[in-house]
Order: C-alpha cells, then structure tokens, then sequence
C-alpha cells in the first residue's frame, strides 16, 4: 500500500482541525463579555450625568490615561481631567458606547467597538 495518500489524508485532517483549535482557545468567558458589556454601560451613564467621580470610579488606582490634551496617571488625575475638560469645557453628553466583540489576545481580553 502506498503510505503517501494515508499521510496527505492525516495532514489535510490536522490542516482544517487546527484554525477550529485556535477559534476556541481565543474564545471569552461569557460572563467576562457580560461584565465588559456592563462597564461600558456604567461608563456611559456616569459620563452623560457628567459625574466625574463616577467615571473615575471605573478607572484603576493607577490607571493611565491618554488624550490629544495630554496623558494623566491615576484615578484622581483621571476624574479632575474628566471634570474639567469633558464635562466644563465641552459639556458632553449623549456618549453610547456599543460593544462589537469581545476577544482575548494572549492573557488580555480586547473589546472592540465604538
């Protein structure tokens, strides 16, 4: 018996199992997605009540922030920048965040959206 067509069926099987394989081990825990679905729906809520405090309640302690004004470290930091700049200088409101998907690269989870 010829052992080349048995070893070209084996790798065409290995071949198309594998992207399947790797779907799977980049998958998120759902409950992980609810609660990233959940924190931009808090994000939202405390930015459109232009509360401050709120909105850096969502951030780390050491959280790093950048913006086109500037970069800001920490919580504190973070709140007074949205204080002053969001919520005083342009006064915004109406901010919907929507959540696309959610992947894990690696040992993170990404959301993507706008």
């Amino acid at each position: 018996m010829n052992i080349r067509l048995p070893v070209a069926l084996v790798g065409m099987a290995i071949s198309f199992a594998l992207p399947t394989l790797a779907q799977q081990k980049d998958t998120v825990d759902p409950k992980i997605e609810q609660q990233i679905r959940v924190l931009t729906t808090k994000f939202d809520e405390a930015f459109n009540r232009n509360d401050a405090p709120a909105v850096a309640a969502l951030y780390t302690e050491d959280a790093f922030y950048g913006t086109p004004h500037g970069s800001f470290h920490g919580r504190q930091a973070v709140e007074k920048d949205y204080a002053r700049h969001a919520f005083q200088n342009y006064h915004a409101n109406n901010h919907f965040t929507t959540v696309d998907r959610v992947i894990a690269v690696g040992n993170e989870v990404r959301a993507t959206g706008r």
